[in-house]
């Protein structure tokens, strides 16, 4: 029997989405494998090609984190065996407070684009048979992106 999951998973994958999917997951466990003291202090900006990079607040919590970057690493690819993360970089930069299930790039600094009635109906169309919530939101937001980019300009 198939799960929704792998089914949304393929999907995405199929429409280029795959390494979205897998930053999202990676941001997505990121609190729980850091924990509550570090995770304010240090969070994943971007995965590409198997690099992890993660801002950090100052030079203290860099060195911090490069004494634990093992341990990290070893606890990403136990929580994600299907995502294969190869080298983590951490780099002093700007550190935006998460709150509840935010994601990194969210808020001010990622604003969502400005879609017509057309894309947000084609949008709600596609997400009608998922009924996870977590899911529809990032499917959704997903989508908003892919359809944001590519929508001709208003």
């Amino acid at each position: 029997m198939l799960s929704i999951r792998s089914v949304v998973e393929d999907t995405l994958r199929e429409m280029g989405y795959g390494s979205s999917l897998q930053q999202h997951r990676i941001f997505g466990v990121w609190k729980e494998v850091v924990g509550p003291r570090i995770s304010p202090h240090a969070q994943p900006i971007t995965f590409r090609a198997g690099l992890l990079i993660v801002a950090v607040e100052d030079s203290m919590w860099l060195h911090q984190l490069h004494l634990f970057k093992h341990r990290i690493l070893t606890d990403l690819r136990a929580r994600l065996p299907e995502v294969c993360i190869r080298d983590m970089v951490l780099r002093v930069g700007a550190v935006r407070g998460v709150s509840g299930d935010q994601l990194p790039g969210e808020g001010s600094t990622s604003p969502e684009p400005r879609l017509g009635q057309e894309e947000r109906e084609k949008i709600e169309e596609i997400l009608s048979p998922l009924s996870d919530g977590e899911c529809r939101e990032v499917v959704g937001r997903i989508l908003s992106r892919h359809l944001g980019k590519t929508a001709p300009s208003r």
